[in-house]
């Protein structure tokens, strides 16, 4: 019967040992955590200029569109452009948008359509970000460290 050490028990680490892998873990920890408050803050500054909860629904269409249509050819992406190239580029586009969010709430714009429409964009780049960066683990992790760097992609 083999031994159980408490190793077993705790989570594997040995892909965090990886530069690279370490570097896009925290990227990808730093990129959903935006993304989700995004999801949040967008419908909420809605309801708050318009005071109409048909833009807080427009908000969920606006998002999921694009989340579905790019999610569906973000990995076909991935696999025909070089996957760090399309890494960097969506990474940007997550960055400029985040930007552009922060520029029209001081700006104190009001206008909901501007607002959709930076979510949409917004919300397509981080569809193809995502599987780009899962299809870019296996070039990162080492060979042994393969199973735990998996499931950290995931």
């Amino acid at each position: 019967m083999p031994r159980l050490s408490i190793s077993h028990l705790l989570a594997d680490t040995r892909p965090l040992r990886n530069q690279h892998f370490r570097r896009l873990w925290v990227a990808n920890i730093i990129t959903v955590i935006g993304a989700q408050l995004t999801v949040v803050a967008v419908p909420a500054q809605l309801y708050l200029d318009t005071g109409e909860s048909l833009f807080v629904g427009l908000a969920g269409v606006f998002g999921l569109v694009p989340l579905v249509f790019f999610g569906l050819y973000g990995g076909a992406l991935a696999d025909v452009f070089d996957r760090r190239t399309m890494l960097i580029i969506t990474t940007v586009g997550l960055i400029v948008t985040s930007g552009l969010f922060w520029l029209q709430a001081a700006l104190g714009n009001t206008n909901p359509w501007l607002l959709l429409s930076l979510f949409a964009v917004q919300q397509a780049f981080f569809a193809v970000n995502q599987p780009t960066r899962a299809a870019i683990i296996p070039e990162l992790r080492p060979g042994r460290a393969s199973p735990a760097g998996q499931l950290a992609a995931t």
